[in-house]
């Protein structure tokens, strides 16, 4: 039995990359429910850090933006509401102003990883920090490395094996496992622009796993095709009971606590 250590990639998020530390924790436990075994063999690739500077600069520049629309106070009326009033309406414009400045800010976070992966500089930054991640990995495990990618993360890991097969390099990956994977049309939209990315169209012969979840709309309710991705065998899960309140909402963030799974990763790693 040869056993596989986990190489966690995360999606996108918002907040100071830093704080990401831990976000598979919830699927490592399920994996493997030895607390030892665990910090031995499961490994994350927190990679949002290399976008921290840009997303502080960005979000001054939004709460700069959200000072010219503030309210002052004003001086109080005649009468005892006119003067309640004068005091209250300044506080509730800002407060209501401040509350969808942190939503436009966590929105705009969230997008600017997509957008920052997508351009190649930027992308190729995060790949290598992947790579070195990897390398990092196989130096305490030379049995080899199950990729567990998320959403974004899985379009960053898809990327750097089809870019390492396609340069003739042999990474010491022996599985890809992705879930909430937008490689659908993330592709669609490398080729419609022309991206350098596009020639990275096979990861060789690692094999491949893809969950998704009809409920979730970053992978547009749908598997990935074969056509595009040959290598690819797609699983749907039924979106857990758990979950079924705003499914819509929740179903993107659920795989990582989805014991099928875990299940399945679990046997993937013990082979």
């Amino acid at each position: 039995m040869s056993e596989l250590s986990v190489l966690a990639v995360h999606g996108v998020g918002a907040g100071e990359g830093a704080a990401r530390k831990g976000f598979s924790k919830e699927l490592k436990r399920l994996v493997f429910p030895d607390e030892t075994e665990a910090d031995r063999r499961w490994h994350e690739c927190v990679w949002e850090d290399l976008n921290d500077t840009i997303d502080k600069h960005i979000s001054g520049i939004l709460k700069e933006a959200i000072k010219e629309y503030e309210l002052p106070s004003e001086p109080g009326g005649d009468g005892k509401l006119k003067k309640v009033w004068s005091t209250v309406k300044p506080f509730l414009a800002n407060f209501v102003l401040n509350v969808l400045g942190k939503f436009a800010e966590t929105a705009l976070d969230i997008a600017l990883d997509f957008v920052l992966y997508l351009d190649s500089q930027q992308g190729r930054k995060v790949r290598d920090r992947l790579r070195t991640r990897i390398a990092e990995v196989a130096d305490s495990n030379p049995n080899g490395i199950v990729l567990a990618a998320h959403s974004l993360g899985s379009v960053i890991a898809y990327d750097v094996l089809a870019e390492a097969h396609l340069n003739g390099e042999e990474l010491p990956v022996k599985y890809l496992v992705t879930f909430g994977s937008p490689l659908e049309w993330t592709h669609d939209l490398r080729k419609t622009e022309e991206k350098e990315e596009c020639k990275f169209t096979s990861i060789g012969r690692i094999p491949w796993l893809n969950f998704y979840y009809k409920e979730d709309y970053v992978t547009r309710n749908k598997k990935l095709s074969k056509e595009k991705f040959k290598e690819v065998d797609n699983v749907l899960l039924p979106l857990p009971q758990t979950e079924s309140s705003f499914a819509t909402m929740k179903s993107h963030c659920a795989y990582w606590t989805d014991e099928r799974l875990a299940k399945r990763l679990q046997e993937i790693v013990e082979r």
